[in-house]
């Protein structure tokens, strides 16, 4: 059986390599936070899905390990955006592999290539579609739904200027094609944005590509697309206003489709 108390604990050992100075220290702490909130929610839809103990471990296990690619691409390149740096899940995967640093989280070697799967897999618009082993699919989108919950829970919380939005960044125009693909129910590729309220609202997509109605119970109950919305809501333009309501009300009826739907299956 895996620790994950033990997991934790040398996950923080691992992380207090890339401290330094305040900027970097503050980017670290964001995505440390981040690394130990995703573990919960990982463990609350394994459980909600009734899979073995062992299951519900390693979903803890993918949870914390999921970003640790993170703290090195910061050190290497001074920024967490893939697109002007690395993909993150990718140089995740490296780190793990370097020096064996798996085996300080995991001594059970028959679990490594799932580990290594899901967090490869967990930050990609789709999931790989060569994964036949059905245990490994799950826990590649287990981890993908509790990164998801999490990052909309950042953004309806955290100051704008920690996603390194600009000033001013919630009056700009939201595109006419991420508005439509947001009516049209489409998770919308970040590479899409055309400006940062565009990559702010991106995240309310995230909703379409949610795998397990375990997740969008939770997105729900704490009301996280209505506090996201309400948030941009409050300080942008009348136009932009009724577009983000006619979005809000898009996601959430899906949300309570894909519930409704699930809860009357035989």
């Amino acid at each position: 059986m895996l620790n994950i108390e033990i997991v934790r604990n040398e996950f923080n050992k691992y992380v207090k390599n890339y401290e330094g100075d305040a900027n970097i220290t503050r980017n670290v702490e964001l995505k440390r936070e981040h690394s130990l909130r995703v573990p919960y929610l990982a463990k609350r839809i394994a459980q909600e899905k009734n899979l073995p103990d062992e299951d519900v471990q390693l979903a803890e296990l993918i949870g914390v390990l999921h970003d640790i690619g993170r703290f090195e691409q910061l050190r290497r390149y001074q920024t967490f955006n893939d697109s002007k740096s690395v993909d993150h899940a990718a140089l995740g995967v490296e780190v793990l592999k370097e020096n064996d640093l798996i085996k300080r989280f995991c001594d059970d070697e028959k679990l490594y290539d799932l580990i290594l799967v899901a967090v490869y897999n967990h930050n990609k618009f789709k999931i790989e579609e060569n994964i036949s082993d059905d245990r490994t699919l799950t826990h590649c989108k287990i981890i993908r739904d509790a990164d998801k919950i999490d990052i909309l829970n950042l953004m309806r919380t955290k100051k704008f200027e920690d996603f390194f939005y600009a000033e001013g960044f919630e009056k700009q125009p939201i595109s006419q094609d991420l508005y439509e693909g947001m009516l049209n129910e489409k998770q919308i590729k970040r590479s899409n944005k055309r400006n940062n309220i565009d990559d702010f609202l991106n995240a309310l997509s995230f909703v379409f590509d949610i795998n397990y109605v375990e997740s969008l119970k939770i997105l729900r109950f704490e009301q996280y697309v209505d506090h996201l919305a309400d948030r941009i809501i409050g300080i942008t333009t009348e136009e932009n206003k009724a577009k983000i309501e006619q979005i809000r009300g898009v996601v959430n009826n899906y949300i309570d489709r894909r519930i409704k739907e699930e809860d009357v299956a035989p």
